[in-house]
């Protein structure tokens, strides 16, 4: 507040004409939030379509992942290799990844034509 009196009550005047325009935005604001939760809800409920296919390649991923790791899963009471005997050779995932499918899929699931996995 200012020392003016007539300046106070514009000030004043001023903030309470604003009130109403305030209000209007913030119910607005209120009013596209809830349809925005609504459409929201209605996403939550819908299907997820590629379900399948993600549990596929997560399948796919755990397993190669437990390939490429099967070094740091040794346990400590294994012995080292001596240093004058030839390195024992550990599996290729390139390896695995080159073996033919059975059935398309690595993992046994058919194939899906083109066209179903388009829909």
């Amino acid at each position: 507040m200012g020392a003016d009196a007539r300046g106070n009550l514009t000030r004043l005047d001023n903030k309470l004409s604003d009130i109403p325009a305030r209000t209007r935005t913030a119910q607005e604001q209120l009013e596209n939030s809830l349809k925005q939760m609504e459409s929201a809800k209605q996403e939550v409920g819908k299907p997820f379509p590629q379900e399948a296919e993600l549990m596929e390649k997560s399948a796919r991923l755990a397993a190669l992942d437990a390939l490429l790791n099967m070094d740091a899963n040794r346990t400590t009471q294994e012995k080292e290799p001596e240093e004058d005997a030839p390195p024992a050779k550990r599996p290729s995932v390139l390896g695995v990844l080159k073996v033919p499918c059975k059935n398309g899929n690595r993992d046994g699931a058919p194939v899906r034509k083109r066209e179903e996995a388009l829909e």
